[in-house]
């Protein structure tokens, strides 16, 4: 390599003074590193677009329950009032 230093995270060339850059090979790796980097997050990206779809079908889902489930607890109380009335007035 004809760089002296190299970037903390992607290992990219750093040059000083005296170093001599090698075009061919300090900005084609260096090119070649950004673009694993960025196509990386990019698929994490995709990973999490696609859970989070998957987690707002879960939880429209978990409404929809909800909204049933308090629909069948006004009928129980309901009837346990009736029941109540009953009970109270025989």
């Amino acid at each position: 390599m004809s760089h002296t230093n190299n970037t903390a995270h992607y290992n990219l060339p750093q040059f000083i003074g005296t170093d001599t850059p090698g075009w061919l090979t300090d900005v084609n790796q260096a090119m070649a590193a950004i673009d694993s980097a960025i196509f990386g997050r990019a698929e994490q990206i995709n990973t999490i677009s696609g859970n989070l779809t998957n987690l707002t079908a879960r939880v429209a889902t978990a409404e929809g329950d909800i909204d049933t489930l308090e629909g069948q607890t006004d009928t129980i109380a309901d009837d346990l009032n009736s029941v109540t009335s009953r009970v109270t007035t025989a």
